[in-house]
């Protein structure tokens, strides 16, 4: 259902991809073991595997071979790269969180909205408004559908996309 694009996902290379270890309680794995086999996976991102040469785009890959069952763990390492202002890195994993989110919740779930909601802060960031807007949108969407258009989440949502659109105007107006 979205048309967010991926083309950022294709920017990335191993070495903006972060290697720290997720805490032992990320999904299903509360043990030392899962969160190497997490931390190595992250640390592999942007490098070429078998599935790339059959025609997967390298967001495909990294998407199958993430082992984040919910997207759960993948969300708070975008969150992490956000609060440390890496928003390339950010929009990355709240791509992949996002896809894993959809796959396990459905479409409409709430915390489908909030990786949204996050993606799209981050794609103003580093000045995607198109792609922030989209994001937000859907977000929003979501939101009124499950806690009602009056809900604070649902405002804080309509405000970040005019945050993103007047960014966009500042920008056309500066060039």
């Amino acid at each position: 259902r979205s048309s967010i694009s991926h083309k950022i996902f294709d920017r990335c290379d191993s070495r903006s991809s972060s290697r720290s270890a997720m805490s032992s309680s990320s999904e299903g794995f509360g043990d030392a073991e899962g969160g190497r086999r997490l931390s190595s996976f992250f640390g592999n991102i942007g490098r070429k595997s078998t599935s790339d040469l059959a025609g997967e785009s390298s967001f495909q890959v990294v998407v199958k071979q993430c082992p984040s069952k919910k997207g759960n763990a993948v969300y708070r390492r975008g969150k992490i790269a956000a609060e440390n202002r890496e928003w390339e890195k950010a929009v990355h994993y709240y791509h992949i969180a996002l896809v894993k989110q959809r796959a396990y919740y459905g479409e409409d779930h709430i915390n489908t909205a909030e990786t949204l909601s996050c993606l799209g802060l981050a794609l103003i960031e580093i000045g995607e408004y198109f792609g922030a807007i989209t994001a937000l949108e859907e977000a929003l969407h979501i939101r009124q559908k499950l806690l009602g258009p009056g809900a604070e989440e649902c405002v804080l949502t309509t405000n970040s996309i005019c945050r993103a659109l007047d960014r966009y105007k500042q920008q056309n107006i500066d060039e």
